[in-house]
């Protein structure tokens, strides 16, 4: 009796911090940790050490062309994909519609799934990253299967998931369903993208906690008194 090939999925890291520390790569291998007991085969890649050429673009590739789900996981960088992360994805687009391609090298039918976490503590600021993963889908080939977004994603500072399920517990869910929707073949569902955008903490405790880290900071440099100065409004006023 012949056996089902495993299924393979890569996660493309778009964080430009070391391997292990970055909030992008915890959720998405939390992701992968899910889809292995369902049979899938997984890689991990950075889009840092893939973006250039040489090497790392041909592993990129190759990676991609052997894909069942490829899941792009990435910090927002003002609104948006970081320009490396930008450039792979271009690559792959180029590679994938390349007009020498014949029949019996098209790539083969692959999911795309996008995560995106941001600083602020509204998820809704990824809405416009997702959306840039969703168009890359329909240029390239890939059937979207949907975006998470998590907003206050550096709370988690890049921590295993198994390690802080209190805080982190709305992320593990809403990863959870979408290993189970993945491994049947479905879309990300709706309850995941909602249970993903659920605050890691009360917006009034980020803003407070991030007001302190700001007064800390300004501490460590010796800026304490100069944080409330105003020098381009002072040269504004100067110059009339």
């Amino acid at each position: 009796m012949s056996q089902t090939p495993a299924q393979h999925v890569v996660l493309l890291v778009g964080s430009n911090k070391p391997a292990g520390t970055s909030t992008s790569e915890a959720l998405g291998r939390y992701l992968l940790d899910q889809l292995e007991p369902h049979g899938f085969d997984t890689t991990v890649l950075f889009t840092n050490r893939v973006s250039h050429e040489g090497k790392g673009v041909t592993t990129l590739l190759d990676a991609c062309d052997q894909a069942d789900v490829l899941i792009v996981a990435s910090p927002l960088f003002a609104d948006t994909l970081h320009a490396l992360t930008i450039l792979a994805l271009e690559r792959i687009t180029a590679h994938r519609t390349s007009a020498t391609r014949t029949s019996a090298t098209m790539p083969k039918p692959c999911q795309l799934v996008g995560i995106m976490n941001s600083g602020f503590p509204e998820a809704a600021h990824n809405q416009l990253a997702l959306d840039s993963l969703r168009c890359f889908a329909q240029q390239a080939g890939f059937t979207w299967a949907g975006g998470l977004a998590l907003g206050g994603g550096q709370a988690l500072r890049g921590q295993h998931l198994d390690k802080i399920k209190g805080m982190a517990r709305h992320a593990v869910r809403a990863l959870e369903l979408t290993a189970s929707a993945l491994a049947a073949g479905q879309p990300i569902p709706q309850q995941a993208v909602d249970t993903m955008a659920q605050p890691i903490i009360s917006p009034w405790l980020y803003t407070f906690m991030g007001s302190i880290g700001w007064l800390v900071q300004g501490a460590q440099q010796d800026a304490l008194r100069k944080l409330w100065d105003k020098p381009y409004q002072d040269e504004a006023a100067s110059s009339k």
